[in-house]
């Protein structure tokens, strides 16, 4: 994984993955610090978009709705699982400040 961050809600604990593949793409994930049954219990919504773009409603807005993954998950199957984007549509996204890129991540769960 490039990066990633744990967060809690009131009962779980949940993972977002960013995993850059080596051909460009990106793959973004969440998963459920639980098995494949707890995952079902949930939906997650994950966008990809510009930074200034906090409504989402430019055209460089990329979206995934399903299940978090399970904990357990086969590592590669985790790092191809999720939102997909790829490297053209990161290079429209992100916005270069110094050394860095950045773009926002936007989660909802229900």
């Amino acid at each position: 994984s490039c990066h990633g961050i744990a967060f809690q809600t009131v009962d779980e604990i949940f993972y977002v993955n960013i995993e850059k593949a080596p051909d460009g793409f990106c793959v973004f994930s969440i998963q459920l610090l639980g098995d494949a049954l707890e995952c079902d219990n949930y939906e997650v919504k994950i966008a990809v978009h510009k930074i200034d773009d906090k409504e989402m409603k430019g055209k460089h807005v990329h979206t995934f709705s399903g299940e978090p993954l399970p904990i357990d998950i086969d590592q590669e199957t985790r790092k191809r699982s999720g939102l997909v984007v790829g490297h053209m549509q990161m290079e429209k996204i992100t916005v270069k400040y110094g050394a860095l890129w950045k773009f926002n991540i936007t989660i909802d769960m229900k």
